[in-house]
């Protein structure tokens, strides 16, 4: 049997990737939840909300706002659009490395 990957799914109460150790959701999460979604904005969006909504009570030391962009801020960027941060395929220039 082969290997699966490494699920990118969240450590909580500390909201870190499983997976890299990175914020989650992480550049590999968001970049699978956008494919798993097939960019529907809405469809995924209403798939982080409840995550927010935890993540509101849990993480302490990040204002609401910090915490709602996190989660759901980048959901309308094309992957294309992500800021080098979160470019997914390890673009440096803010540019992803895969299509869309």
């Amino acid at each position: 049997m082969g290997e699966h990957p490494p699920l990118h799914g969240p450590a909580r109460p500390e909201w870190i990737c499983l997976a890299c150790g990175d914020p989650w959701p992480c550049r590999m999460r968001k970049r699978q939840l956008k494919e798993l979604c097939r960019c529907d904005v809405r469809l995924l969006r209403n798939y982080m909300t409840p995550y927010l909504r935890d993540a509101r009570t849990e993480i302490t030391d990040l204002s609401p706002d910090e915490i709602t962009e996190r989660f759901t801020g980048w959901c309308a960027r094309p992957l294309g659009r992500w800021t080098t941060d979160e470019a997914p395929g390890g673009g440096t220039d803010g540019r992803s490395t895969l299509p869309g």
